[in-house]
């Protein structure tokens, strides 16, 4: 990441900078020298994910005089140089979110999928989320929500049920 730094108004011959995480830990810090009283600072942005700070300080002051805040997030994506490799985590990635459904159930938000068998139920199979996981993994933010509903309603014998419909029926199939 590149900033640019410009110095007060007395004009300063350098200033530091100092880059902390959303959790206030310092992950860079760097002298910059400025001339004409401006200057620029490169680092690598890292850490966990959320709002970063800047902080700039001035020589002989302890404390900073500005900060600005960037948000670090991330996507997943593949890069290999082949086009049939590169190609196939987006394609994947589009095909299963035309099977993604959300509910909004009593006890919870269930996110979940289906597959092609299954594409015209209004409910989820736990085979279908459990063997679309490792795909959707990527980027789905909460991944405990389909595996909670799931286990709520788990009967006394411990056995889990195959299927959750929106309105929050749930089925089994015998094995």
């Amino acid at each position: 990441m590149k900033v640019s730094v410009q110095g007060r108004a007395a004009g300063d011959s350098e200033c530091v900078l100092r880059v902390c995480d959303p959790l206030q830990r310092p992950y860079a810090e760097m002298r910059v020298p400025l001339t004409d009283n401006r200057g620029q600072a490169e680092f690598q942005a890292g850490g966990p994910l959320g709002s970063h700070y800047i902080y700039l300080l001035w020589p002989g002051q302890e404390k900073h005089s500005r900060y600005l805040n960037f948000r670090v997030d991330c996507e997943t994506g593949v890069e290999t140089g082949d086009d049939d490799f590169d190609m196939l985590f987006p394609f994947t990635r589009e095909a299963m979110l035309l099977g993604r459904r959300e509910y909004d159930m009593p006890s919870g938000k269930f996110v979940g999928y289906v597959s092609a068998d299954t594409k015209n139920s209004d409910g989820i199979w736990l085979r279908d989320w459990t063997y679309g996981l490792p795909a959707y993994r990527h980027w789905e933010r909460d991944m405990a929500c389909g595996v909670v509903r799931f286990f709520e309603k788990q009967t006394e014998d411990g056995m889990v049920l195959d299927g959750i419909e929106r309105v929050g029926r749930t089925w089994r199939v015998g094995l």
